[in-house]
């Protein structure tokens, strides 16, 4: 049976020190000995795994330097060697001050990954987004900061949850995510009010949606002084208390914000919205006139949800807003690069705080920094558009530009209402149908109008928070997730999908199933060994154990109470709050905290069982062993199976967090076996594969009576970059197409050489030819060599000579002959010949006159040397 479902190993331990912890004094010491728990993950160029969580829930920073203090998780990093699981993992620390919980990541072209957002604030849920951009270098095993000379580089907006997407240029563009404008909120989703002389929000009662306190006398008066608590400092306001018109201007006793972004606080029983923009150190205020009922309305409102499309450019990866494709996504949306420039969104996210947008895609003029959305006609959207918690992956292979959506529910409380929309994250027990998990359908993005298309059958279970790990066979796993609200446990009604899945295109089959459950916060990737690693998830059958241990070395359980009979704290963590998230009874309660899993599972696919497999001995670049290869260019596999090879693909690593991977993809590649070598084309399309490190693969058919492709025994990763320039030639010989080549990229290219033997044959065809070409290039070699440095420098202008000139002139010459045939009259073709070489003549002062002489060439080959004579 594992030639057809494969096996799951036995789950291990990621290994790794324990880390010295404090309560939120910074004085109060406690050994974490917990392990590491993954929600991050991404396969580097190395073959390594970079894994991570952040602080996850309920953290408070303070105390210590390193960022070891109270946090549910340290604010740390391992790299995790797949040949080497046994081995202790060094910790990598973030850099000072940044918690990359929640954050999203692409590789960017050198291999590096870019990493942006993340969690702002260390305290409460943790739910305010982050500014940052910064780097891990597989090299270095570091992280750093995207800087421009000595300034640190920030996105405009906060984003927490957000989306990136690498484009064909190698710059990224990133979407959605948690602003930095929301205030600090109770376990009810409302804002808390702290007295401004005590900071005790217990002091600050709310009467008729109004803030209070009571006096000396006992006496509840409408509240005239309080604080705001910002994920950048505390704004004070004095708000006087006859105030009952929106649009007073409150007066501001105290601000240390530095930065515009939204505040909130009630004036009588509305909240209202201030955009707060500081100046010299005085701020000014900007009201939406529109005053908001509650935090639920306010979210709703997508107040907290980042608008803006942010375009992030090489090489400092500093940020601009892309200006027409401002739009509010629900956050960690589903986002894919297709084969035809546009990023779609496929309606696959992480909560539906503001109804789901229906299907649309965007295309983005990087050289003006601006995007248009296409909706399609505003009527495209999954047939299942509940997609919540549900996941989407560019199908194999990424040059048919469709996309699988599987999986996601809407979670309801007992009102019926969604996530975020009523009464904040809490009270959920349910989803909105138990047919929404196990339905499946794919987004053909190339058609005109893209369709959606149910697939042939469902999925056997249910896939919320479920993961799509592209295999080299062409099959997509389907591995972990559950069929209901993630914070139910069995008991309450909700099943974890340990069976697993294969859809191979057209339908789903079950296949091995798990050990552990793998829900919510849990990852799955490729490895290059054609394995995959599943790692973390949030368990509700089991409990989180405590920072601290029983005397016996036992891990001790979180379950409430979290005080003592006198209603104090217990020792530690001193700085636990209560569980923000966890196990959940039926109504809605939380009852105490998951476990998060500190393991991983390694699953065999089933082509481990299906004979020996291909190898893959070395990869060449003109002869040499190369570790990198160009667009639009060919290389060599030397393998002892290269006869039997029948595929050839390029996989981009994985980088997947809370069901959402816009990474990785499927590159199918031509080819041909020449002198025992596979000669293997690089596509020349960037939509289809944009630049950085892939995995390459060769497979061959399994032996019958077997099926399938059986992939190489090992992956080679190759980087697939640009051509470099090509060296601009300064001499004047006849043979040199000096811009063709620099716009082409090589002296090799087919086109080059197309033109160069036109060339020669015009030279050769009498002594009229040879002249004209020896007081052609006394014009031509005037200019062009400089000229050609000038383009080499620019890309934008290599581009735009190639695609305007050369290409267009090698399209004539190749599909214009046939007309020109028609043309017998022999008179006429010296007519044409004299006329054509004028305008050619006059024009090549401009632009490239020796292309359009051998375009006329071309044009009349067969009749030219008749018409030189006559």
């Amino acid at each position: 049976m594992s030639a057809a479902n494969g096996v799951w190993e036995a789950p291990q331990v990621f290994k790794v020190p324990d880390q010295t912890r404090y309560d939120r004094s910074g004085a109060n010491m406690v050994v974490d000995k917990r392990g590491l728990f993954v929600l991050h993950s991404f396969l580097l160029r190395t073959g390594k795994v970079l894994v991570f969580c952040g602080h996850v829930e309920s953290a408070d920073f303070g105390g210590n330097p390193t960022g070891a203090v109270t946090s549910d998780y340290r604010g740390v990093s391992y790299v995790f060697d797949p040949n080497n699981p046994g081995a202790t993992m060094t910790p990598k620390y973030f850099p000072t001050g940044l918690d990359l919980f929640c954050c999203h990541y692409v590789q960017i072209p050198d291999g590096r990954i870019l990493v942006v957002g993340g969690s702002l604030d260390f305290h409460a849920h943790g739910s305010v987004g982050a500014k940052n951009i910064c780097y891990f270098d597989p090299t270095t095993e570091q992280w750093t900061l995207s800087k421009t000379g000595s300034s640190t580089n920030e996105m405009d907006q906060g984003r927490w949850y957000p989306t990136a997407v690498l484009l064909p240029t190698g710059n990224v563009v990133v979407f959605s995510g948690r602003n930095a404008g929301i205030p600090e909120i109770n376990s009810a989703g409302e804002p808390v009010f702290r007295d401004f002389r005590t900071g005790d929000p217990a002091a600050v009662p709310m009467v008729a949606g109004v803030p209070q306190y009571v006096d000396a006398g006992g006496n509840s008066l409408p509240l005239n002084l309080f604080e705001v608590r910002s994920p950048t400092g505390v704004l004070r306001f004095r708000v006087p208390a006859h105030i009952s018109a929106p649009g007073a201007e409150p007066h501001v006793m105290v601000t240390d914000i530095s930065t515009p972004r939204n505040f909130f606080f009630f004036l009588e029983s509305t909240l209202q919205v201030f955009t707060a923009t500081v100046a010299g150190g005085v701020p000014t205020f900007t009201l939406d006139p529109t005053p908001i009922a509650n935090l639920t309305a306010l979210r709703q409102r997508g107040y907290d949800i980042s608008d803006k499309v942010e375009l992030l450019s090489a090489p400092n990866y500093s940020a601009r807003e892309v200006t027409g494709a401002t739009f509010r996504l629900p956050i960690y949306p589903g986002m894919h690069l297709s084969p035809n420039g546009k990023i779609f969104f496929t309606g696959s996210n992480w909560g539906q705080e503001i109804d789901n947008p229906n299907t649309r895609a965007l295309s983005v003029n990087e050289a003006a920094v601006s995007g248009s959305w296409d909706t399609f006609g505003g009527g495209l959207r999954p047939n299942q558009p509940n997609r919540e918690e549900g996941m989407s992956v560019l199908l194999p292979p990424a040059r048919d530009g469709k996309i699988l959506l599987f999986g996601g529910s809407l979670a309801l409380n007992a009102s019926g209402g969604p996530i975020m929309q009523t009464s904040g994250n809490v009270g959920f027990n349910r989803i909105n149908s138990a047919t929404d998990p196990k339905s499946a359908e794919i987004l053909d993005t190339l058609a005109s109008p893209p369709t959606w298309t149910p697939t042939t059958n469902t999925l056997a279970h249910g896939r919320i928070n479920g993961h799509g790990v592209i295999l080299p066979d062409e099959t997509v796993l389907i591995a972990g997730g559950h069929d209901n609200f993630k914070w139910l446990n069995t008991g309450a009604g909700t099943t974890p999908s340990r069976i697993c899945e294969i859809f191979d295109g057209t339908t789903f089959r079950p296949v091995a199933a798990l050990t552990h459950p793998r829900m919510y916060h849990s990852t799955a990737l490729l490895l290059p060994d054609g394995k995959v690693m599943v790692s973390g998830g949030a368990d509700p059958n089991d409990l989180e154990p405590a920072l601290h241990q029983n005397p016996n070395g036992t891990p001790k359980r979180f379950t409430p109470p979290f005080t003592n009979a006198a209603g104090q704290e217990q020792p530690y963590p001193q700085s636990w709050n209560g569980p923000t998230y966890g196990v959940i009874d039926a109504l809605g309660n939380y009852t105490s905290m998951a476990l998060n899993r500190k393991d991983y599972e390694i699953y065999q696919p089933p082509y481990f069982f299906k004979g020996p497999r291909p190898v893959i001995t070395d990869v060449l670049r003109n002869g040499s062993s190369t570790g990198q290869v160009f667009y639009d260019q060919q290389f060599d596999i030397t393998s002892p199976d290269a006869a039997n090879i029948t595929k050839v693909a390029f996989i981009r690593p994985g980088g997947p967090t809370h069901h959402t991977d816009t990474e990785q993809r499927y590159v199918q590649l031509d080819f041909t076996l020449v002198s025992g070598k596979l000669r293997v084309t690089v596509p020349n399309n960037r939509n289809l594969a944009p630049p950085g490190y892939y995995m390459l693969w060769i497979m061959k058919d399994a032996a019958p009576p077997l099926t399938g492709l059986v992939p190489c025994d090992r992956a080679k990763f190759i980087q697939l970059a640009e051509p470099p320039p090509a060296p601009v030639p300064t001499s004047t010989n006849d043979d040199d197409c000096i811009i063709a080549t620099t716009t082409l990229g090589s002296a090799n290219h087919e086109m080059v050489l197309y033109l160069q033997l036109l060339r020669r044959e015009l030279k050769a065809a009498s002594a009229f030819g040879n002249r004209f070409i020896h007081t052609v290039n006394r014009v031509y070699y005037s200019f062009s060599p400089a000229l050609a440095r000038i383009i080499a420098k620019d890309e934008r202008a290599k581009a735009t000579v190639r695609m305007l000139v050369v290409l267009p002139t090698v399209y004539v010459i190749k599909h214009t002959e046939r007309l020109v045939n028609l043309l017998v009259p022999p008179s006429k073709e010296k007519t044409t010949l004299m006329v054509l070489l004028l305008i050619d003549s006059l024009l090549g002062v401009v632009l490239l006159p020796l292309l359009l002489v051998l375009t006329l060439y071309s044009i009349l080959r067969q009749n030219l040397i008749k018409i030189m004579r006559g």
